[in-house]
């Protein structure tokens, strides 16, 4: 005996028959004629037999779409919405990403608001403690003029004792004096003190035309001048400065970080002017 195996549309066709057992013999001496395959019955089962292989592989996810891979899913405007740029559970990607952009500008702006700010104070800080500087090198210097003063006056006027105590007193406030309330304070009391200690020269004509007297007036004259230009500026600045911290936006970061207020430098009613130097 001898085995044929017959071809796949028969084996379709007719499983039972698909191996024939047949004799030697007749196999060389007959031919075999094969059945003609029924397509009617074989398209189905092969439609059958894809359909459980296919059950039988993993289900295969879509691609990701060369819009969400380049990410214009996040572009602002009504173009995402129209290319379905969607998350797994159906969210809108194109708000999402607007409203997360919308949130980091709006920090963003923010922080550059409060650097800006806070630097601007601590400039405006810092000019003010350097217009302050400057007014104390003057009354520093007028201080220094004052003792001198004082002798020449003496040994024309020496009983006009309490014009000069009043000087040298003046004269202790404002080197002692550490803040600008209290330099304030001191300044306006030299200044009422030296006119009056400049008047006594019109009751001494000696003492007039004395020339270190006169010569100490000049000087006295100048650093009245120097302080009334450092007055000016400080104050300028003082303003800027006060000004920030009342403004809005500034108003903001003022208060929080440490800015307050700082006082203006003025001269009393009876110290406007600078002593006479003639």
């Amino acid at each position: 005996m001898q085995c044929v195996r017959r071809g796949l549309a028969q084996r379709l066709v007719d499983p039972v028959s698909a191996t024939e057992c047949m004799p030697s013999a007749s196999i060389a001496d007959e031919p075999v004629t094969a059945k003609p395959p029924n397509f009617a019955t074989a398209i189905p089962a092969l439609a059958a037999s894809a359909a459980s292989t296919a059950l039988l592989l993993p289900e295969a996810k879509p691609s990701p779409s060369l819009v969400e891979m380049l990410g214009v899913c996040g572009v602002v405007g009504r173009y995402p919405r129209a290319l379905g740029c969607t998350d797994p559970n159906g969210h809108d990607l194109a708000r999402m990403t607007l409203i997360f952009v919308a949130v980091g500008i709006a920090l963003v702006g923010m922080l550059v608001f409060l650097v800006a700010a806070f630097n601007g104070l601590v400039r405006r800080r810092n000019l003010v403690h350097d217009a302050w500087a400057g007014i104390d090198v003057q009354l520093t210097r007028r201080a220094d003029l004052v003792p001198n003063l004082v002798d020449v006056v003496q040994a024309y006027a020496a009983h006009e004792r309490a014009t000069l105590e009043e000087v040298t007193v003046a004269r202790s406030e404002t080197v002692d004096a550490a803040e600008p309330l209290s330099a304030e304070r001191a300044a306006n009391h030299m200044d009422r003190s030296l006119h009056r200690l400049v008047a006594l020269a019109e009751a001494y004509p000696d003492l007039k035309a004395n020339t270190n007297f006169l010569d100490l007036q000049e000087q006295l004259g100048v650093v009245e001048e120097d302080i009334s230009f450092a007055r000016r500026y400080y104050n300028a600045q003082a303003r800027k400065y006060n000004d920030a911290q009342q403004t809005f936006p500034t108003v903001l970061v003022a208060r929080p970080f440490g800015h307050t207020p700082v006082p203006y430098f003025q001269a009393d009613a009876e110290a406007r002017s600078a002593p006479s130097v003639g």
